[in-house]
């Protein structure tokens, strides 16, 4: 029996828990070992190579366990993707933030490139079918705070606005 949190989500796997003491990174490698009973039993299989340990921490010295898997150690890392979102280790989201804007100037411009209409209300729609969604993707986590990160989503959908009102 695993006790740290697990979470899956179709083919994603993620198991944390709060590190106070060396107990609990002991606890947390027990349950990284449980993992693989649970694996037998439901005819899965986690990839060693695939994971990796993400830690939060504030203080300055950061204290890096290492974990394994199969016998293999986990790499350690300081962003993920996970379900659609860049998580740092410092609980910022800049690495979100360039990539969202990254995704959405590319369909902006793939719209431009490939949508060769006047009808104004087609392209609004593609917008919002589109770019939109991209630039508002679980924005009630990362909401952006800082004026900078508000600059760079602002200026997207300025660009998407420009190309959706043009004749």
């Amino acid at each position: 029996m695993v006790s740290s949190d697990t979470r899956l989500f179709a083919d994603d796997t993620a198991i944390h828990r709060v590190i106070d003491s060396e107990e609990d990174q002991i606890l947390l490698q027990k349950d990284l070992d449980a993992l693989h009973e649970w694996e037998i039993k439901w005819d899965m299989s986690f990839h060693p190579d695939k994971c990796f340990v993400l830690v939060f921490d504030r203080s300055k010295e950061v204290i890096r366990p290492e974990y394994r898997l199969h016998g293999q150690l986990l790499s350690q890392v300081s962003s993920t993707k996970y379900l659609g979102l860049t998580i740092q280790d410092d609980g910022k989201w800049t690495e979100h933030i360039n990539n969202t804007t990254t995704k959405g100037n590319q369909l902006v411009g793939f719209l431009r490139r490939n949508l060769k209409i006047k009808n104004t209300d087609a392209k609004s729609q593609a917008y919002k079918m589109l770019v939109r969604p991209t630039l508002e993707y679980a924005s009630n986590v990362w909401g952006p705070s800082e004026s900078t990160a508000i600059k760079k989503i602002e200026k997207v959908q300025s660009r998407a606005a420009r190309f959706a009102i043009r004749d």
